[in-house]
Parts: structure tokens; sequence; C-alpha cells
């Protein structure tokens, strides 16, 4: 701060006074472009220039953004001619900034684009231009912001992609899109007719690109419609009809509106007998093998399977702890009966299937990948009865035995019962008594004579543990007065 004092005698006596106190810079000059009046052509794109938000001010009617600001200064565009611009503003030291596009409307500036600066520092937007409109850019300061310089670049994008696009190599692309510079990338891959083939996009970073599939004799993509479409990457397996086969046009799109390049791999071949239908045969206590990797064309095999009877299922899939494989279980007319997803690892389905054919889907996701096994066991359902010498309910004398047996049907031809005995007490209710494990014999009984310890009432339950070929199943409550 600059302190000016005055030193003055009136009459004779010595006066002392401040005249002002006025910070250091108050006399440093301001931008040339820091009023819209003022506002620095552009003139013929692309432009680049370099500015300062130091020393700017803010008018009372500068317009809204899409933040607030302080501090601010302003550029021209005259638009002869429609066409696409993109902005793309780089903050220097550690200025926080909002650039953002109007439109001159005679005393009226709509907003057409705003955009704040990210933790880098970058801001990038696009706008569709008018014939003959004329745009003002805004670059402002953030409260709270410090002052700093910037570079803004004003330019016009790639065109728009064109049919039928390069051919694609027969190991992929890898390749990018941007949202203000390059929004689109066309390729084409020859599909004959009847021949399935697997089309894979796969975005880098979790970011999301679309994918369009295209008819041969494609003129324009704006003026059609694709036959098939990926919002945000992913995997499809496509086969031209009678009428089809040609030069099928794949166009990757972002769908981001924040600028910088957005890296993906595409990737185009024939299908494999593990790609598509009939998929592998799995059979009842079977284990196949394969190795899937999300980021290639391997991204997904189909397993196929058949169930004679309604039965209890499992599927069990054992992957590497850090493979993330999603586990599918379709019908064959195509509907999802289950679907472990999300998970790392093992995975197991257990399902109660109708007579049928199904399918396995093993997929990988979230570009990781190795070898996995796929184990299929099928087990028929089963129900057990337990009685207590003959009945449901029944009495016996102190002292006697009673029999108790559990009839399995269908009849598994071996397996454990597993019979639980509980006795009544009339302060705390049923009470544990003991386990008594009993072979299951011919016809799927299993049977033993137990005597009670005491008189009272007493309940037995048994579950047959099931074997490779027949499924659990619990039994109904048996109960037993002793008298």
């Amino acid at each position: 701060m600059k302190r000016f004092r005055l030193f003055a005698t009136f009459g004779g006596v010595l006066v002392l006074g401040v005249l002002a106190t006025v910070p250091a810079n108050a006399f440093a000059a301001s931008p040339p472009n820091d009023d819209r009046a003022n506002a620095r052509p552009l003139g013929l794109l692309p432009a680049t220039v370099t500015g300062t938000t130091a020393e700017a001010s803010q008018e009372a009617r500068d317009p809204y953004a899409c933040r607030s600001y302080n501090d601010s200064v302003w550029y021209r565009l005259e638009s002869p001619t429609q066409r696409a611009v993109s902005v793309v503003l780089d903050a220097k030291d550690d200025l926080d900034a909002v650039v953002a596009v109007y439109r001159q409307q005679r005393s009226q500036l709509p907003l057409v684009a705003c955009r704040a600066t990210d933790r880098r520092g970058k801001a990038g937007l696009a706008f569709r231009a008018e014939k003959d409109a004329t745009y003002f850019i805004l670059v402002a300061q953030q409260p709270q912001s410090d002052p700093g310089s910037f570079q803004l670049d004003v330019f016009a994008p790639e065109p728009p992609s064109r049919p039928p696009g390069a051919r694609l190599p027969d190991d992929g692309v890898h390749s990018t899109v941007d949202p203000l510079r390059d929004t689109d990338d066309a390729w084409s891959v020859v599909i004959p007719a009847g021949r399935t083939f697997r089309i894979n996009l796969v975005p880098a970073g979790g970011k999301c690109i679309s994918l369009s599939v295209y008819r041969p004799h494609t003129t324009a993509f704006s003026e059609s419609s694709p036959i098939r479409r990926l919002e945000c990457g992913g995997y499809v397996v496509f086969t031209p009809g009678p009428d089809g086969g040609g030069r099928y046009m794949l166009l990757v799109r972002t769908t981001s509106e924040a600028g910088g390049p957005q890296r993906y791999r595409l990737q185009a071949a024939k299908a494999g007998p593990d790609d598509t239908s009939p998929g592998l045969a799995l059979r009842d206590g079977q284990t196949n093998r394969g190795g899937l990797l999300a980021g290639a064309l391997d991204a997904l095999d189909l397993h196929r399977f058949t169930v004679a009877r309604r039965s209890d299922v499992t599927l069990a899939l054992h992957a590497g702890s850090r493979a993330r494989f999603d586990l599918t279980v379709l019908r064959d007319d195509g509907s999802r009966v289950a679907c472990e997803c999300g998970e790392t690892g093992a995975v197991r389905s257990r399902l109660r299937l109708s007579p049928g054919r199904y399918f396995a889907v093993v997929r990988a996701r979230d570009y990781t990948g190795g070898h996995y096994t796929l184990s299929l066991l099928v087990r028929e359902i089963t129900s057990t009865v337990l009685t207590i010498s003959g009945s449901r309910t029944a009495k016996a004398g102190a002292g006697r035995p009673v029999r108790l047996e559990a009839r399995t049907t269908p009849a598994p031809g071996g397996g454990v019962v597993r019979m639980q005995i509980n006795r009544f007490d009339p302060l705390e209710g049923w009470q544990f008594s003991r386990i008594i494990r009993v072979r299951v014999g011919s016809g799927g009984v299993a049977a033993v004579h137990w005597m009670p310890p005491s008189v009272g009432r007493w309940e037995v339950r048994a579950a047959y543990r099931g074997t490779r070929r027949s499924s659990q199943s619990r039994s109904n409550v048996a109960r037993l007065f002793v008298g």
C-alpha cells in the first residue's frame, strides 16, 4: 500500500494530514478487451490467442454463465457460414476459469454453451455457428480464484466421417475420437451373407463411445439408420441375411461433451464355435475350459446344456482371483433365467430348471481376462417323507422302541438321511436331543429303531443329504407321544 502525507502551515500551525491510502496496483492497466464493447476480434479460424484476467473487471450488464464469475475478458467471432466451432481454454498458473459462448441477437446475448475448467485447468466446448451470426466468447475468473493467464484456441473440428470409411485391419485398430476435434471414425469390413461375425468395441478408461453398424451401399450416415447400435461400446454378433452381405460400415462416435482424446480398440472377425449358437456342448458332470479377454474379440464364450427332467442344476465357474467374469443362463428362446454378475473369481449359480435346452454365457468385463473352467451338475429333485412306526403322529409306551423310517422318492439308490430328534420342555419349548444318520437302502428307504429315553413329547425330522445324481430334500415333522 502506498500512503501520501500532506504537510502545511496555516497561521504558523503545522498541519499533518493523510490524503489517501491507495493500492500499489491501482494504476495498472486493465486488459484492452476487459469490456464487451472492446471485445478482441478473432478473425479467421483457426485462431489461438493468449490473455489474462489480471486487472480485469466485471460489468453490471455482463450476462449469466453456467457458473458465477468475477473478472472477465471478451472475444468476438464472426461466422460467415454455418459450421461447427470448438473452443478450448487452457488456464495457466492457479487460475480457475469459466469459458462461455453467447450469440448476439440485437441487444440480447443468449447463452449458447458454457464450461468451467477442470482440475487441470482445461475446459472445452463445441457449438454450431449459424450463417452471418456474431458470437461473443467470455473468459472469466471464478470467485475465490487467483488471477492468471490463459490460452484460448478456437477452431473448426474435423468434418464428420463419410461412408464407407477405411478398411478395418485384420487384427483391429487402436485409435481415438475427440468431442472437440474429431468426433467420429468410420471403418468398414466385408461380411458375406450367412457368415457370422463378432464385433467388439472397447473404450479405454471407462469412457462412453458408441458403435453403429450400417448396411452396404450407405451413402450418408446422417440419412441412414444403423442395423446395430451399442451406446457405450461392447460386443455384438452379426449375421447378414440372404439379401445382405458386402462391405458393412462401423461408425465409432464419442458421446461425451468434454474435451480430450478418448482411446478405443475396434476388432471384427469371423465367429468361432464358442462365440455363437449352438455353442460348446456342456454335459452333466463335465467341465469345459476356456479363456477370455475383455479388451479383445475373445470376450465371450457360449456353452449349451440340456435338462431332461425338472432338476436342480448347479453351474460352477472358476477363474483367477482378479478375473471379473459374468455367468448368465439363458433359455433357448433367448430369455434370461439368471445372471451371476458383478463378481470376481469363483461364481456359482444354483437353479431349479424345467426340461429343455439352456445356454450358459461366460463374459469378461472391466478389461480383465484369464483362463476359466465351467462345470455342470444336474441332480434329480427328490422328496422325503418321515414316519414313526408307520404314522406321522404316533403314540408309544414307555420303554418300547419305535421305527423311524424316511422314504425318499424317486429312489436315489444311495446316500444318507440325517434324522434330528427333539424333545419338548414345557418351560423352554422344543429342545435338541440327538442326531441319527442312516444310509438309504433299496426303494429309497432309510430306517432305524430308536428307544425314547423318557416319557414326554418328541418330534423327528429328516433331511436327505443328496448324491451326485439326486438333490437334497427335507421331510415333514413327525411327532411321538410317549406315555
